[in-house]
């Protein structure tokens, strides 16, 4: 049985791993709290440039999260499957 980094090193570049983590951090999706407590997702934006000039917006950290895990998994599982 191969460990992980030996999976990863034979099947997807990880410096391609982590271009793809580092896109995702620098455009993070963003949720806006809207007038009277709304809540609407915005998307995606450069996480210095804030959108929703004059609301309330965060990270949404929770799909953040998310996406990068599952970034890690599909590449962990096309590693798995070159070696076969």
């Amino acid at each position: 049985m191969q460990s992980i980094n030996e999976t990863l090193k034979n099947g997807i570049n990880p410096k391609i791993i982590a271009a793809a983590i580092a896109l995702m951090i620098l455009f993070p999706p963003y949720i806006i709290y809207g007038y009277h407590g709304s809540v609407k997702d915005y998307g995606y934006s450069f996480i210095f440039n804030l959108p929703g000039k004059n609301l309330s917006a965060k990270i949404d950290a929770e799909m953040i999260l998310v996406q990068i895990v599952a970034v890690i998994l599909i590449s962990y599982f096309i590693a798995l499957s070159k070696n076969k």
